[in-house]
């Protein structure tokens, strides 16, 4: 196509005008089919490779956990709730608040619940907590009712969540960043209460035993909160073992505890918000 156009246009400088204007048509005639097929050509969109067939679903196994994956500078997820994500919710009573309110037993049971967190003014231990995308973080945390939570992520991580109360942190003392958003925004609020009453505040989900461990499965009656918490006791003995967190989304995070210990006096400053960087209130 080329070496044509180029005789032509050798030819075309040596003809007047006229003879120019016949010359350029004649050529257009006799080469107008090639030019219309190579534009044809260049407009077309063709796919790098073509689409696979449509095969059966399978389920895919379970990925495993990865232990200790936090790393510098990776966006924690707070281990009780609250981000950007969590939006007021209410429902309406569920069938197994229904069932439990007719039940002495689960009544019993639920009343145990909350004379444990009453009887309870402070704890502090060590968390694995588990994403829903199965990374894992290691640190140490320290409650202090009402409302005062701590957690501290193991290095590379140099994250810290903190409630002072009223507000709920999530530092990252390595992008210099403060994000704070009303502690009554999540869940796990009710287990920080002056007085934790389940029946009044929560709307049970549902309530499952088994030969040595408890789960309820609660989400706050308030317009505040969104999301949900199940609570693992052991049992005979009732001792809260880890509890999972689901957000509005459906993703779970999961925190385990361990080296619990109740009741021993903690310090103030472990509750105060570090001065890293201005706070961004959500």
């Amino acid at each position: 196509m080329m070496l044509p156009m180029i005789r032509m246009f050798q030819r075309l400088r040596s003809l007047p005008a006229a003879s120019l204007v016949l010359a350029v048509a004649m050529f257009l005639a006799s080469h107008g089919a090639a030019f219309s097929q190579a534009a044809s050509e260049h407009g077309k969109t063709i796919p790098s490779n073509p689409p696979a067939a449509a095969q059966p679903a399978t389920e895919a196994p379970p990925a495993a956990a990865q232990p200790d994956a936090g790393q510098a500078g990776e966006k924690a997820l707070s281990p009780i709730g609250a981000g950007a994500s969590w939006q007021p919710n209410t429902q309406p009573a569920t069938p197994a608040e229904q069932a439990v309110s007719q039940d002495q037993e689960a009544l019993t049971i639920i009343a145990s619940i909350n004379a444990y967190f009453n009887t309870m003014t402070t704890m502090q231990g060590s968390f694995l907590q588990t994403d829903a995308d199965n990374k894992q973080k290691r640190g140490k945390f320290v409650f202090e009712r009402p409302g005062k939570v701590r957690f501290d992520y193991n290095l590379p991580s140099k994250q810290k969540i903190i409630s002072d109360g009223k507000y709920l942190a999530i530092e990252d003392h390595d992008l210099k960043t403060s994000d704070r958003y009303p502690l009554e925004s999540t869940p796990f609020r009710m287990l920080l209460a002056k007085e934790v009453d389940f029946l009044r505040d929560a709307r049970i989900i549902s309530l499952d035993q088994g030969p040595d461990v408890i789960i309820l499965a609660v989400e706050d009656k308030s317009q505040e909160a969104s999301g949900q918490i199940r609570l693992f006791f052991s049992k005979p003995e009732l001792q809260l073992r880890e509890w999972i967190i689901t957000d509005p989304q459906g993703l779970n995070t999961r925190i385990q505890i361990t080296e619990l210990k109740l009741n021993e006096t903690v310090s103030a400053d472990l509750f105060k918000f570090s001065d890293i960087a201005l706070p961004t209130f959500r």
